[in-house]
């Protein structure tokens, strides 16, 4: 496959771009790819409750309010940890005790977006902002509950992803 061009086709919060493509006998084609900043997200459990810090809000791609880690996306120049460390901050409003990568970053979605995402595990303690997010269109919901809690209200792949591999790598 060798890559003809590649042109923005549409620009506002993401850029869509066109990308036409030819095979190794000479057909042409175009796909879409989205472009978005690389992300991080993080399973965080509070050490003084045991229980596990999830966030609620309103999200685009399933236009309801849903149950998910936290997470968010890493600034220009800024390193993925550093990063973690302050959505934990304007999301939920702990400062993080410990943190372990637990899952390496991966595509989101390979088929149509160049994100990255990297998942943490954080323990928390100590409540240092009111969290809720800082834009002014982020209305963030702090939610605890209990691990075995989640089935019910978890639908999205990350959040799924992380209380997996927690489950296969401090439980068992």
């Amino acid at each position: 496959m060798k890559v003809k061009k590649i042109e923005p086709i549409f620009k506002k919060h993401h850029t869509l771009e066109e990308i036409t493509l030819e095979t190794d006998n000479g057909e042409i084609f175009t796909r879409e790819r989205l472009l978005r900043e690389d992300a991080v997200a993080c399973l965080v459990q509070n050490t003084n409750t045991g229980k596990f810090v999830f966030v609620k809000q309103w999200r685009p791609g399933s236009m309801r309010d849903a149950i998910e880690i936290p997470a968010g996306k890493i600034d220009e120049g800024e390193d993925k940890l550093v990063a973690m460390k302050r959505e934990l901050v304007e999301e939920i409003g702990y400062k993080v005790d410990s943190i372990t990568e637990i899952i390496p970053e991966y595509y989101s979605s390979i088929g149509y977006t160049n994100e990255k995402l990297t998942i943490y595990f954080a323990k928390v303690s100590k409540k240092i902002a009111k969290g809720g997010g800082v834009d002014e269109y982020e209305d963030i919901e702090i939610v605890e509950m209990d691990l075995n809690e989640t089935s019910t209200f978890l639908n999205d792949a990350k959040s799924i992803m992380a209380i997996n591999k927690y489950r296969l790598s401090y439980l068992y």
